[in-house]
């Protein structure tokens, strides 16, 4: 009575797609039409019709598949957890990369605090 993957997967995607619009129409951060900067719909201009599917493929599809198989072997709440390490990651890519500048003592602390947790949640499972 399970629920095939691909299509939980395609369910999620969906939902996701329409919260994200609800969201940028509700901040005023977006307007419904297809234009391709400022659109809801702006993911379907004839400029994206090449790299939407491919990102779709390889983000949505394989990612996902590879996320869930994860959660077999380690864990769903290590994998969780686990995300919350990305704005830690994404801090030290984007000084790297000259995009931004080093983090400030909020970013430190905060990072210290996400890690300490993440650490303390995969050894608390193993106790």
């Amino acid at each position: 009575n399970e629920l095939p993957i691909n299509v939980f997967i395609f369910l999620n995607s969906c939902y996701g797609s329409l919260w994200c619009g609800i969201v940028a129409l509700s901040i005023g951060e977006g307007e419904f039409s297809f234009d391709p900067v400022r659109g809801v719909f702006g993911i379907f201009a004839w400029q994206n019709l090449i790299m939407v599917p491919l990102l779709g493929l390889i983000c949505g599809i394989l990612v996902t598949k590879a996320i869930l198989k994860a959660i077999q072997y380690i864990g769903p709440l290590n994998v969780a957890v686990a995300f919350l390490l990305a704005p830690v990651i994404v801090a030290f890519e984007s000084y790297l990369m000259g995009l931004d500048r080093i983090p400030n003592w909020n970013s430190w602390l905060s990072m210290a605090i996400v890690t300490v947790g993440l650490y303390l949640v995969i050894t608390s499972k193993k106790k």
